[in-house]
């Protein structure tokens, strides 16, 4: 029986078919991700992304968010034993620190939500977001993504954005964008971001994986790079993904700038296919029984599974004394 790790998972798309498809979190199937799995497999702490995909926009791109947001509140946030986190405070609940129930995070994926305006920001932070990237794949208002080519950097909106964001207590997730902008975010950040969902470039040249400058710039602001399941980030050839892969990508990652500032992002209902064993949230015992059979410490194996990402949930997330009052749906 493996042993088992309470587990922080930086990235997972389940918002978009609770919405579109009306599926049930709180049953076995046919959703992935979802809250039985997230148990079995020993997750505390879940991000939930709202994302708007560009090819199903029949309505502005808030108005998609704003659909995920509600159905994060009404689908997901309706069981006790499922914890909302928006301020501090709550990750230092007991029932979390035990393991009992689910931290649930909400994200946005794509600054596109904003439509262009700042107070947009403050709408969303109010709603629960505390975490968003800046782009898809594509430019927006804010940046460029990765697809985009050649690419530039942050918009003046863009850079009101993070600095805002980081004023709020909203993390700042530099997945998806384009190089020029992730530099831009680094001169500008003033704490902690995360890249919720990317591998090692130097493994993997994708677009979407990050070299080694960048994954030194991250530690140094001292947050995270959450690796990824979704087999184009693992392997040039998708098909070879496997278990010792995805132990390649962390192993890199820890030998490069210290276990401390890596941790775990699965993407799960964001891709249409995973590496056999690694398709749900059942495998996250496995991944730290086989980084066992590897050598690693319980203690780093605790860090990679959930305790960087408390760090840095505690060191950017607001007080809700100094908050405030919040309208959340």
């Amino acid at each position: 029986m493996p042993n088992w790790y309470p587990t922080a998972d930086l990235h997972c798309d389940a918002l978009g078919r609770l919405t579109a498809e009306g599926e049930d979190f709180f049953l076995s199937k046919p959703l992935t991700a979802n809250f039985p799995q997230m148990r079995q497999g020993g997750v505390v702490i879940q991000f939930f992304a709202a994302w708007v995909s560009p090819r199903h926009r029949p309505y502005g791109p808030l108005h998609q968010v704003l659909s995920m947001i509600a159905a994060f509140w009404s689908k997901i946030a309706v069981s006790p034993e499922v914890h909302p986190i928006i301020f501090r405070e709550q990750l230092e609940s007991q029932a979390l620190l035990e393991g009992e129930g689910l931290g649930a995070v909400l994200a946005v994926e794509g600054g596109e939500a904003l439509e262009g305006e700042l107070g947009m920001l403050s709408n969303l932070f109010r709603l629960g977001v505390r975490s968003m990237t800046l782009t898809w794949n594509h430019r927006n208002d804010l940046a460029d993504g990765v697809s985009e080519e050649p690419a530039g950097g942050l918009t003046r909106f863009g850079r009101r954005v993070v600095q805002e964001m980081q004023k709020m207590g909203m993390l700042v997730d530099v997945a998806h964008l384009a190089k020029p902008g992730f530099w831009d975010v680094i001169k500008l950040t003033q704490a902690p971001i995360i890249a919720s969902h990317a591998n090692a470039n130097s493994l993997c040249p994708h677009p979407r994986n990050l070299t080694d400058d960048q994954v030194r710039a991250i530690a140094q602001t001292g947050g995270l790079i959450g690796v990824t399941m979704v087999p184009h980030f693992l392997h040039t050839d998708p098909a070879s993904a496997d278990l010792e892969v995805l132990f390649r990508h962390i192993d890199y990652l820890c030998n490069l700038v210290g276990s401390e500032y890596v941790a775990v992002g699965s993407d799960f209902e964001g891709s249409d296919v995973f590496p056999v064993g690694l398709a749900d949230p059942t495998c996250w015992p496995s991944i730290w029984s086989f980084l066992e059979t590897k050598g690693y410490p319980q203690q780093v194996i605790r860090g990679l599974a959930w305790e960087n990402a408390m760090r840095v949930l505690r060191t950017v997330l607001p007080a809700g004394e100094v908050a405030g009052p919040a309208g959340y749906l």
